[in-house]
């Protein structure tokens, strides 16, 4: 088995990495899905979440200048869009900042990564198409029984 945290073999009966001081209880199955893809998931949540964040300073910049010169500033409809606009500027910028904070837990194997990373997932599905391909991906990787054990707490 590997430690969970630093990736160090583990001896047989070791209570404790040699390496980190991480309980080897936490450890994942050599060869697990889990221990091959986590770091890559967390890599391409890191990705996605830079480009929500470049998506929603877009969103909110080019939309708003949009509506202001096509609605009007004070028109009913100029508010409207106005609202619509800074709300999906306001979901991408959430989104964004929590696959930050998502890719960071699943890097360091937090226990609360992988709830928060399935959630995300699921959002990412209706993200057409990398969001889709991001939140397939990560149900593949977090749904197993084994995928269980990096959210135990240490």
């Amino acid at each position: 088995m590997y430690c969970c945290r630093c990736g160090a073999e583990l001896p047989q009966q070791a209570r404790f990495c040699p390496s980190c001081g991480q309980p080897v209880e936490t450890a994942l199955p050599v060869g697990s899905r889990s221990q091959k893809h986590l770091p890559v998931l967390a890599l391409l949540w890191a990705t996605y979440a830079v480009l929500e964040l470049a998506v929603a300073g877009l969103r909110a910049f080019a939309g708003t200048i949009i509506a202001h010169f096509w609605f009007g500033p004070w028109g009913m409809p100029g508010r409207w869009m106005h609202g619509v606009i800074w709300g999906l500027s306001l979901y991408a910028l959430i989104l964004g900042l929590a696959g930050l904070v998502g890719a960071w837990g699943a890097w360091q194997r937090e226990p609360w990564s992988r709830p928060l990373l399935l959630v995300l997932g699921v959002l990412a599905l209706l993200h057409l198409p990398l969001g889709t391909a991001l939140g397939l991906y990560t149900l593949w990787v977090l749904l197993p029984e084994q995928a269980a054990s990096i959210s135990r707490p240490t």
